[in-house]
Protein backbone atom coordinates (compact mmCIF):
# COMPACT_ATOMS: atom_id res chain seq x y z
CA UNK A 1 0.00 0.00 0.00
CA UNK A 2 1.57 3.31 -1.08
CA UNK A 3 1.00 6.58 0.72
CA UNK A 4 1.88 10.01 -0.74
CA UNK A 5 4.16 12.10 1.44
CA UNK A 6 3.94 15.88 1.63
CA UNK A 7 7.05 16.14 -0.58
CA UNK A 8 5.40 14.04 -3.31
CA UNK A 9 7.36 10.78 -2.74
CA UNK A 10 5.69 7.44 -2.18
CA UNK A 11 6.11 5.80 1.20
CA UNK A 12 5.32 2.11 1.37
CA UNK A 13 3.61 0.96 4.55
CA UNK A 14 3.92 -2.66 5.57
CA UNK A 15 0.85 -4.59 6.55
CA UNK A 16 2.84 -7.62 7.70
CA UNK A 17 5.81 -7.95 10.03
CA UNK A 18 9.19 -8.84 8.53
CA UNK A 19 10.19 -12.47 8.97
CA UNK A 20 13.07 -13.10 11.37
CA UNK A 21 15.34 -16.16 11.21
CA UNK A 22 18.65 -16.03 13.02
CA UNK A 23 20.91 -18.33 14.94
CA UNK A 24 21.34 -17.31 18.58
CA UNK A 25 23.67 -20.10 19.69
CA UNK A 26 25.41 -23.21 18.50
CA UNK A 27 27.25 -25.97 20.33
CA UNK A 28 28.58 -29.51 20.17
CA UNK A 29 26.00 -31.60 21.98
CA UNK A 30 27.87 -34.91 21.73
CA UNK A 31 31.25 -35.93 20.30
CA UNK A 32 32.45 -39.52 20.38
CA UNK A 33 35.41 -41.37 18.90
CA UNK A 34 35.93 -45.09 19.40
CA UNK A 35 38.78 -47.22 18.15
CA UNK A 36 37.78 -50.72 19.32
CA UNK A 37 40.75 -52.74 18.05
CA UNK A 38 43.63 -50.33 18.76
CA UNK A 39 46.53 -50.61 18.48
CA UNK A 40 46.63 -52.02 14.98
CA UNK A 41 49.61 -54.14 14.05
CA UNK A 42 49.50 -52.96 10.47
CA UNK A 43 46.88 -50.62 9.13
CA UNK A 44 45.28 -51.83 5.95
CA UNK A 45 45.76 -49.61 2.94
CA UNK A 46 42.09 -50.13 2.06
CA UNK A 47 39.64 -48.31 4.25
CA UNK A 48 35.87 -48.31 3.67
CA UNK A 49 34.18 -45.31 5.20
CA UNK A 50 30.45 -44.90 5.70
CA UNK A 51 28.64 -41.74 6.71
CA UNK A 52 25.18 -41.52 8.25
CA UNK A 53 23.39 -38.20 8.52
CA UNK A 54 20.53 -37.51 10.89
CA UNK A 55 18.53 -34.46 11.82
CA UNK A 56 16.51 -33.67 14.92
CA UNK A 57 14.29 -30.61 15.26
CA UNK A 58 12.41 -29.55 18.37
CA UNK A 59 10.72 -26.45 19.65
CA UNK A 60 12.31 -24.82 22.66
CA UNK A 61 9.77 -22.00 22.97
CA UNK A 62 7.27 -20.23 20.76
CA UNK A 63 10.05 -18.34 18.97
CA UNK A 64 13.08 -20.61 19.47
CA UNK A 65 13.81 -23.96 17.87
CA UNK A 66 16.71 -26.38 18.26
CA UNK A 67 18.16 -28.12 15.21
CA UNK A 68 20.67 -30.94 15.72
CA UNK A 69 22.76 -32.34 12.87
CA UNK A 70 24.00 -35.85 13.66
CA UNK A 71 26.91 -37.37 11.76
CA UNK A 72 28.23 -40.90 12.26
CA UNK A 73 31.21 -42.31 10.40
CA UNK A 74 32.36 -45.93 10.56
CA UNK A 75 35.58 -47.12 8.95
CA UNK A 76 36.38 -50.76 8.30
CA UNK A 77 39.43 -52.45 6.77
CA UNK A 78 39.50 -55.10 4.05
CA UNK A 79 38.93 -57.79 6.72
CA UNK A 80 35.73 -55.99 7.76
CA UNK A 81 37.25 -55.10 11.14
CA UNK A 82 36.07 -51.81 12.57
CA UNK A 83 38.88 -49.29 12.55
CA UNK A 84 36.90 -46.50 14.20
CA UNK A 85 33.46 -45.11 14.91
CA UNK A 86 33.16 -41.33 15.11
CA UNK A 87 29.95 -39.49 16.01
CA UNK A 88 29.02 -35.83 16.32
CA UNK A 89 25.75 -34.19 17.32
CA UNK A 90 25.97 -30.46 16.66
CA UNK A 91 23.09 -28.16 17.61
CA UNK A 92 21.94 -24.64 17.00
CA UNK A 93 19.21 -22.57 18.59
CA UNK A 94 17.31 -20.49 16.05
CA UNK A 95 15.12 -17.49 16.80
CA UNK A 96 12.16 -17.37 14.42
CA UNK A 97 9.34 -14.83 14.16
CA UNK A 98 6.66 -14.05 11.60
CA UNK A 99 7.16 -17.25 9.62
CA UNK A 100 4.02 -19.22 8.67
CA UNK A 101 3.75 -22.54 10.47
CA UNK A 102 3.73 -24.52 7.21
CA UNK A 103 7.15 -23.03 6.34
CA UNK A 104 8.80 -23.91 9.68
CA UNK A 105 9.72 -27.55 8.94
CA UNK A 106 11.51 -26.81 5.65
CA UNK A 107 13.17 -23.72 7.14
CA UNK A 108 14.66 -25.70 10.03
CA UNK A 109 15.45 -28.89 8.07
CA UNK A 110 17.02 -27.14 5.08
CA UNK A 111 18.35 -23.74 6.11
CA UNK A 112 19.04 -24.51 9.76
CA UNK A 113 20.80 -27.79 8.98
CA UNK A 114 22.80 -26.20 6.16
CA UNK A 115 24.09 -23.53 8.53
CA UNK A 116 25.20 -26.12 11.12
CA UNK A 117 26.62 -28.82 8.84
CA UNK A 118 30.06 -27.25 8.16
CA UNK A 119 30.74 -27.06 11.91
CA UNK A 120 29.62 -30.65 12.53
CA UNK A 121 31.71 -31.87 9.58
CA UNK A 122 34.79 -30.03 10.86
CA UNK A 123 34.47 -31.57 14.33
CA UNK A 124 33.97 -35.05 12.86
CA UNK A 125 36.99 -34.77 10.56
CA UNK A 126 39.15 -33.37 13.36
CA UNK A 127 38.11 -36.26 15.66
CA UNK A 128 39.11 -38.78 13.01
CA UNK A 129 42.44 -37.04 12.44
CA UNK A 130 43.11 -36.74 16.19
CA UNK A 131 42.42 -40.49 16.45
CA UNK A 132 45.38 -41.11 14.14
CA UNK A 133 43.47 -41.78 10.92
CA UNK A 134 43.42 -40.03 7.61
CA UNK A 135 40.12 -38.12 7.50
CA UNK A 136 38.10 -38.49 4.35
CA UNK A 137 36.74 -35.45 2.60
CA UNK A 138 33.04 -35.17 3.32
CA UNK A 139 31.21 -33.30 0.59
CA UNK A 140 28.47 -30.79 1.38
CA UNK A 141 25.05 -32.31 1.85
CA UNK A 142 21.97 -31.21 -0.06
CA UNK A 143 19.52 -30.85 2.82
CA UNK A 144 16.80 -29.71 0.43
CA UNK A 145 16.95 -33.05 -1.39
CA UNK A 146 16.97 -34.95 1.93
CA UNK A 147 13.93 -32.99 3.13
CA UNK A 148 12.03 -33.65 -0.09
CA UNK A 149 12.93 -37.36 0.10
CA UNK A 150 11.68 -37.59 3.69
CA UNK A 151 8.43 -35.82 2.72
CA UNK A 152 7.88 -38.32 -0.10
CA UNK A 153 8.59 -41.24 2.22
CA UNK A 154 6.20 -39.86 4.84
CA UNK A 155 3.43 -39.31 2.30
CA UNK A 156 4.00 -42.83 0.95
CA UNK A 157 3.68 -44.31 4.44
CA UNK A 158 0.46 -42.37 5.12
CA UNK A 159 -1.02 -43.60 1.83
CA UNK A 160 -0.33 -47.25 2.71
Amino acid sequence: MAKKEANGTDKTTKTEENPIFRIVGQFAKDVSFECPEAPFKKESSKQDLSLEVGLEIKGVSETEHEVTVKLKSVATNDKKETLFVAEVAYSGIFHVENIPQDKMAPLMAIDGASMLFPFARSILMRSISDGGFRPAMIEPINFHALFMQSQQENSGQKAS
